[in-house]
């Protein structure tokens, strides 16, 4: 029984491999016959054949809708590029402006030098004096623009000065004032109101009136630089500018002010020396008349490009301008 069990697998196995070996080959044969379609089924289903249009009419009578107020313009092929200027790149300057230098010049001096070289994107962020110096000695800007000068230290590091300008300060008196010169010790005592009258010194004069500016940064630079920083009189009279220092004067027989030394010489009053040294920017230089604050630039050793820019612009006649006519040419030794 298992025999023939076995003989009816093995023959249907085999025959089921000879039909596959039939039917295989035959499916990727086409018919080379072409498929006839009757013409009641090509009229039915529209099946016929146009002929191609070369381009696309339109219908007799078509107009498109437009919605009211909206113009269609004809795209263009493809669009043209547009003429455009080449905007020349501007070099950025950084300079680091201390608060005193600031107070001296104002923003005078940025808006001038942006006018004056606008190839240059020129920015001076504020900073305290000393702090401007570190940044430049760090290299985080190209200069900084101070009032004062370097210490050893800071020379050491590698960083130069140029000076720019003198802010000099001296005592005015009136015309007739008996005397000329006064010691360093005698300016802080009646500048502090030490000494409150001139007969004390041998002066017929009265009451020693002192006058000081009314700004307060003009005030603080002109302390530092006649009294050590010490306080002016409690009773001092603050004034605005040099026409009221001569009304004081006039006023006062006694009076004795606090004054910037003009780029000219002075009207209805008389600059007292201290010391014997008169207040000029040559005695400023060789040391002798030390009551002023220095203006300078504060760079690398090398100097180029917008720092030399920024240079030529403050030594320029417009440059000058910027400063007003309290701040003195640098005298060269």
């Amino acid at each position: 029984m298992e025999n023939n069990t076995t003989q009816w697998v093995v023959i249907g196995c085999a025959g089921l491999t000879g039909l596959v070996a039939i039917v295989v080959p035959n499916l990727d044969q086409r018919d080379p016959t072409p498929m006839q379609v009757s013409a009641a089924f090509v009229d039915r289903y529209d099946l016929a054949p146009r002929p191609a249009r070369a381009a696309f009419e339109r219908p007799p009578g078509f107009e498109p809708v437009r919605p009211a107020g909206m113009r269609f313009d004809p795209m263009p092929i493809g669009e043209t590029a547009g003429t455009r200027q080449d905007v020349p790149d501007r070099t950025e300057l950084v300079i680091a402006l201390g608060q005193q230098a600031r107070s001296l010049c104002g923003d005078r001096l940025a808006a001038g030098f942006a006018a004056a070289a606008p190839d240059y994107a020129a920015s001076f962020p504020e900073s305290k004096d000393r702090d401007a110096i570190e940044l430049r000695m760090l290299n985080r800007v190209d200069a900084a623009l101070i009032a004062g000068k370097l210490s050893p230290r800071e020379r050491a590091a590698g960083v130069r000065e140029t000076p720019l300008g003198l802010e000099l300060w001296a005592l005015a008196v009136a015309p007739d004032f008996p005397a000329d010169s006064l010691t360093s010790t005698v300016v802080r005592q009646v500048l502090t109101g030490e000494i409150k009258n001139w007969q004390r010194l041998g002066h017929d004069r009265g009451p020693a009136v002192v006058v000081v500016p009314s700004g307060r940064d003009q005030t603080r630079r002109a302390a530092r630089s006649l009294i050590l920083g010490d306080a002016f009189a409690p009773e001092a009279i603050r004034v605005a500018d040099d026409r009221h220092v001569r009304d004081q004067l006039l006023r006062h027989e006694g009076a004795i002010a606090v004054v910037r030394v003009p780029s000219t010489a002075p009207v209805g009053m008389k600059l007292l020396q201290i010391d014997w040294n008169p207040p000029t920017p040559e005695a400023f230089a060789y040391g002798n008349y030390p009551y002023g604050v220095p203006l300078a630039l504060v760079t690398s050793a090398r100097v180029d490009g917008g720092v030399q820019a920024f240079l030529d612009y403050v030594r320029s006649e417009d440059g000058r301008e910027a400063f007003g006519n309290h701040v003195l040419l640098p005298v060269r030794r």
